[in-house]
C-alpha cells in the first residue's frame, strides 16, 4: 500500500483586484483564528465561510478545499518561523557552543511544540510541507543555509570542539536531529512534555559537535 501523504493543493487563483485581495485576506484571517481556537480539524470550509460572512462559492473560487486553506497558513508560519529562527541563530552563533546547542535545541523543541498545539494534522503537514518547500524553493534557513552556517559555527568554535568528521557532525546537527524530534512528536507528542528532551537533545549535540571535555568542564557542566 501506498502510504505517501498526498500532495498539498495549492489556491485556485490569484487574487489581483483590491476587493478580491481583501476577501482572501479576511478568509485566512477567518482560518487564522479557527485555527487557534479549534485547532486543524476546526478549519473547515464551511466553518471559514461561516466566520467570514462569505458564500461557499466565493471561498472556492480562491481556494479549491480546506487543504488549501490549510497549506497557505502553513506557508505563512513556516516563513514567520524561519525568520525568526534567522534572528535568533543570528543572536546566539558567537556563544560558546555549551550555551549555543542549549539554546538551539530549546528552540527546535519550543518551534516543535507550537506547530503541535496547532493540531497533530497541521503538525504532521506541517512536516511534510517543510521538506517540500526546502527542496524546491530558497527560504532564509533553507537546509543549505543551515548546513553552510552550522559549518562555519563549528569552524569558528574550532578550540571547543573536535568532530571525527566534520561533513557528518554538520549533516546530523542540522538534518539527523531535527528529524528525531519531528518523529518524536509525530508519534509520541506526548513525550515532548518530559523534562529529559531537551538535555537528552544538548547532549546528543555535544557528542555530534565532538565538544571537548574542557569546553563542557569551562561552561560549569562536564557531564552533559
Amino acid at each position: 500500500m501506498d502510504r505517501r501523504p498526498s500532495p498539498i493543493p495549492e489556491a485556485r487563483k490569484v487574487p489581483r483586484q483590491q476587493r478580491s485581495r481583501m476577501l482572501v485576506d479576511s478568509i485566512l484571517e477567518a482560518a487564522r483564528q479557527l485555527l487557534s481556537e479549534r485547532g486543524a480539524d476546526g478549519v473547515t470550509a464551511r466553518a471559514v465561510a461561516l466566520r467570514t460572512g462569505v458564500s461557499i462559492g466565493s471561498l472556492y473560487q480562491y481556494f479549491p478545499n480546506r487543504d488549501a486553506i490549510l497549506a497557505r497558513l502553513m506557508d505563512e508560519e513556516i516563513e514567520r518561523v524561519s525568520n525568526e529562527a534567522q534572528i535568533f541563530f543570528t543572536s546566539v552563533r558567537e556563544r560558546p557552543l555549551t550555551e549555543f546547542f542549549p539554546l538551539v535545541m530549546a528552540r527546535i523543541v519550543e518551534v516543535e511544540k507550537h506547530m503541535l498545539s496547532l493540531g497533530g494534522d497541521f503538525h504532521r503537514r506541517y512536516a511534510q510541507y517543510l521538506e517540500t518547500i526546502n527542496r524546491r524553493e530558497s527560504r532564509p534557513l533553507d537546509t543549505a543555509t543551515m548546513e553552510t552556517m552550522m559549518a562555519r559555527i563549528l569552524t569558528e568554535h574550532g578550540d571547543e570542539s573536535n568532530p571525527a568528521d566534520p561533513a557528518l557532525s554538520v549533516f546530523l546537527l542540522t538534518r539527523g536531529l531535527p528529524m528525531l524530534l519531528k518523529t518524536l512528536v509525530s508519534e509520541r507528542p506526548e513525550l515532548t512534555n518530559s523534562p529529559g528532551l531537551h538535555p537528552l537533545l544538548t547532549t546528543l549535540a555535544y557528542a555530534i559537535a565532538g565538544v571537548t571535555a574542557n569546553a563542557r568542564e569551562a561552561s560549569g557542566n562536564p557531564t552533559a
